[in-house]
């Protein structure tokens, strides 16, 4: 993406109940750098956390009770999050009004986007982002899945088919 314009990163849920697998610890230090570039650029950061609640589908339908406390809802403490905008959520997608509004305000039409699980909240809001006719991008080697590499392929190449071959880049491109 040579001479890339200004663009929001958007973390998603590099929460610490998520990052447990070997893949998703790879991840963040790889999201720790497009963090700090961003940050060095002085272009907008926001980080997505996941929260489940006790009268959730997750417990009614699958029976999972985790997420709902800290330590598990925390971030990740690799990431500078004192001044951080943080937009809890207790959906897959991390695209709110909010994240539009401040894209809209800001007059930014690409959203970079990384984070856990490739598979379920960064799929689902790469499509949310899609469909609100923004640009996302989804930096693949800076996505993971806790489910393991096929879960992580699999959503790659959802995402390709869903949004285009060319929102998925490497770290590389954006940095």
């Amino acid at each position: 993406m040579k001479g890339m314009q200004k663009s929001l990163l958007l973390i998603v849920d590099a929460q610490q109940g998520f990052i447990g697998t070997e893949a998703t610890r790879r991840a963040v230090s790889k999201i720790k750098a497009l963090e700090t570039a961003w940050h060095e650029r002085q272009w907008p950061v926001v980080f997505s956390r996941f929260i489940n609640k006790p009268e959730s589908p997750w417990v009614r339908f699958i029976g999972s009770d985790s997420l709902m406390h800290e330590p598990d809802t925390a971030l990740d403490p690799a990431f500078k999050t004192d001044d951080a905008t943080v937009y809890d959520k207790t959906t897959y997608a991390a695209w709110s009004p909010e994240i539009s509004q401040r894209c809209n305000s800001e007059k930014i039409d690409t959203v970079i986007l990384c984070g856990v699980d490739t598979d379920q909240c960064v799929l689902a809001t790469a499509i949310a982002i899609f469909e609100s006719g923004l640009r996302p991008v989804v930096v693949q080697d800076c996505c993971a899945s806790g489910a393991g590499s096929e879960f992580h392929e699999a959503a790659l190449l959802l995402i390709q088919r869903l949004i285009g071959r060319d929102q998925l880049v490497m770290s590389k491109d954006v940095l």
